[in-house]
């Protein structure tokens, strides 16, 4: 959960919960995802079939990182159940990671997982750190 407060002179501060974000590396990661009851501050499903919009990626991956970072994982159905329904989009992910780092100016980690439904795409975005620190 994320609190916001605005303070006299101090300026903007942010406080995050401790909770880790979660991040869908591995097939067997993807499958947790999965079972959660709705998307959350840190996971972010796009069904993304046959292409996603790199500009609308850019968005999603600045909001992520506001949040405390986590994954925007393509190719699966955003609605629960949720399923694997593969994607073609960006089917060059290096290119995507390196046009990604050159928007943002910082790493995000593009992984593959292929499984018998089909190919996903897992965006892991890093928190950005919060001022002062």
């Amino acid at each position: 959960m994320l609190f916001q407060f605005l303070l006299p002179r101090l300026g903007h501060i942010r406080l995050t919960s401790q909770a880790h974000p979660m991040i869908v590396r591995t097939e067997h990661n993807l499958k947790q995802a999965l079972q959660l009851d709705s998307e959350t501050e840190h996971v972010e499903f796009k069904e993304a079939k046959n292409r996603y919009d790199f500009e609308e990626l850019v968005g999603y991956c600045c909001a992520l990182a506001n949040e405390g970072g986590g994954s925007i994982v393509l190719g699966v159905t955003d609605r629960t159940p949720r399923k694997i329904v593969g994607t073609a989009a960006f089917d060059q992910p290096d290119r995507t990671k390196i046009g990604l780092f050159e928007r943002l100016h910082w790493l995000i980690e593009v992984t593959e997982i292929t499984t018998s439904e089909g190919r996903v795409l897992s965006f892991i975005v890093p928190g950005r750190p919060l001022a002062g620190h």
